[in-house]
């Protein structure tokens, strides 16, 4: 693991400097993220009936369901100092869990929409990890950075993607999408998109894929 950069990324950013990825995000810099959480809580508010239970894994500081109903919302990140930021914390019908996503124990969770926006590149096995959170019947809504991106914007692309954006670096696994796709199966409906595209001709940032399994 010392050889691995994504796990002391992970520990330092979203960890340890928090305050300052949150300064990043509500920048200009960061009004691509903005945007695509915006966009993930109008699919989840078209796409999933009333009554919704998330859970919502690398949640982070995002509160992008502030505006839309739910029954529950179970939020599960690494870092304290995210959730301590967290907009819907104070509500009764919310649950903020500090732990590991990747060993977490997902069987007593009661959830019917399963959320995981920028979290699975930073999970090394998400064919292990979706395999244990997949529930029938469950929505679900996993946003990617776009390996496509990732090439335009490095010179080089292994297994891990370290990138500059606005000053703000970032290090992350590199998943194949087909990969992902292939992880889904067998869904209802998959259905892919892309968001967030920075300039003509430039790959969009990010992938999201939705279904129901």
């Amino acid at each position: 693991m010392a050889d691995d950069p994504v796990p002391s990324f992970v520990m330092a950013v979203y960890g340890a400097d928090a305050h300052a990825y949150l300064r990043y995000r509500q920048s200009a810099h960061g009004s691509p993220e903005r945007e695509l959480h915006d966009c993930l809580a109008q699919l989840i508010a078209r796409d999933t009936p009333s009554g919704r239970r998330v859970l919502d894994i690398g949640c982070g500081f995002d509160g992008y369901l502030q505006a839309t109903s739910f029954a529950s919302y179970i939020g599960i990140d690494s870092s304290s100092a995210m959730l301590s930021l967290h907009p819907l914390r104070a509500r009764p019908n919310v649950t903020l869990i500090q732990a590991d996503v990747d060993d977490f124990d997902y069987l007593s969770l009661d959830y019917n929409v399963f959320v995981a926006a920028l979290v699975l590149n930073y999970v090394k096995d998400p064919v292990r990890l979706l395999a244990r959170v997949r529930r029938r019947s469950c929505y679900f809504y996993i946003i990617l950075p776009n390996p496509a991106y990732d090439r335009a914007a490095c010179r080089a692309v292994t297994n891990v993607v370290e990138l500059e954006r606005d000053g703000f670096r970032f290090v992350y696994y590199s998943h194949s999408i087909l990969d992902i796709q292939r992880i889904l199966q067998p869904s209802d409906d998959l259905k892919l998109s892309e968001h967030g595209q920075s300039g003509p001709g430039v790959p969009h940032m990010y992938v999201c894929l939705s279904g129901r399994w």
